[in-house]
Parts: structure tokens; sequence; C-alpha cells
């Protein structure tokens, strides 16, 4: 075999190992049409602080009866995926749910006029 020739078959093995080619490994490219896989919590609800919880889809900031703020985990369907960080009643989805608003709820890196009320909650409709 001709010096070019053998160049010329290293280079294409190179090309192919550097860029891969279909099948190279025996399996089938990625489906990129599948929606990503959610990352498993990382936090427990009752180890967040309150802005944390505030920012999470998967737990909810309650207030105790002392006035206190506490994270648990979600309660209901309606608070399931509900971010009260950035409530609203259209954030309030599903049959049977309702928004309630934060009443003079301040969040701890505002600075608010009034304080100590609850936040905003979606809870099933009573």
């Amino acid at each position: 075999m001709a010096a070019w020739a053998v160049l010329e078959v290293v280079a294409v093995g190179w090309l192919l190992l550097a860029c891969g080619s279909a099948g190279s490994n025996g399996s089938p490219p990625p489906d990129v049409t599948q929606p990503p896989v959610e990352a498993p919590r990382q936090v427990a609800c009752d180890a967040r602080d309150e802005l944390a919880c505030l920012d999470s889809s998967d737990c909810t900031l309650r207030q105790a009866e002392d006035k206190t703020y506490y994270c648990a985990e979600p309660a209901s369907a309606c608070e399931e995926g509900f971010v009260q960080s950035s409530a609203t009643a259209e954030a309030c989805v599903g049959e049977g749910c309702t928004f309630v608003p934060a009443v003079c709820y301040c969040a701890p890196d505002v600075t608010c006029v009034c304080g100590g009320g609850p936040p905003a909650q979606c809870v099933a409709a009573s």
C-alpha cells in the first residue's frame, strides 16, 4: 500500500474517532425529543431557609401559630409545582385549587412597609 493511502486511512480513522460515527459504540444516537429527567431533590424541605423555600417548586413555606416560618413538603397537589416567590393567581393551576394572596408577607431580602403575615399559597378549595 502506498504511503499516501496509509496516511489517508489513518486520517479518516482519527476523524471518525474524534467526531464519532453512527453506531460506533453500538448504541443509537440519543433521542433529543425526550424531556430532560428532573434531578432529584438535593436538600430536604425542612433544611431549606426561607428564601430557598420560596424559590422552590417542590417545597412550601408555611407560617406556624407562633408566626415563625418553616419550609415543608407540599400538603396537596395544589402546592406541588407552585413557586411562592413568583406567586400569581395564574400560577395556581389545578382542579379544585384556589390562590390565596400573601397578607403583609415580606421576604427576608426585601424591605417592606409591613411584614409578619402569611406568604401566598395555592390550596385546595374548601
